[in-house]
């Protein structure tokens, strides 16, 4: 193949891929697309009975930060409870292999 075909060649393959570039973008937008739409009409199908007057709100609020408060709370409770038990036996294997 002389210089020709190789500058031939090269220029085909530019545009197969510029080709791929833009399939994939189009397809990547689509599916966007349709993810924003999914969620969309998800959040707007949610709609309350009866409006919610402020004290309500407040209330609903500090119950909300309340439990999340709690379940932080009893998360590091169990993290610390494995860690002591983890420390515990790694510091009973050391003594045993020092001491022993």
């Amino acid at each position: 193949m002389g210089f020709g075909g190789h500058v031939q060649d090269m220029i085909n393959r530019d545009k197969q891929n510029r080709a791929m570039r833009t399939s994939r973008k189009e397809r990547i937008n689509r599916s966007k697309r349709l993810s924003s739409q999914k969620h969309k009409s998800t959040r707007s199908t949610i709609q309350l009975n009866r409006p919610i007057n402020a004290e309500a709100s407040s209330e609903m609020k500090h119950r909300i930060s309340k439990n999340l408060k709690r379940d932080r709370m009893n998360r590091n409770m169990k993290v610390l409870f494995v860690f002591t038990i983890v420390a515990g036996l790694i510091i009973w294997l050391l003594y045993g292999m020092i001491f022993v």
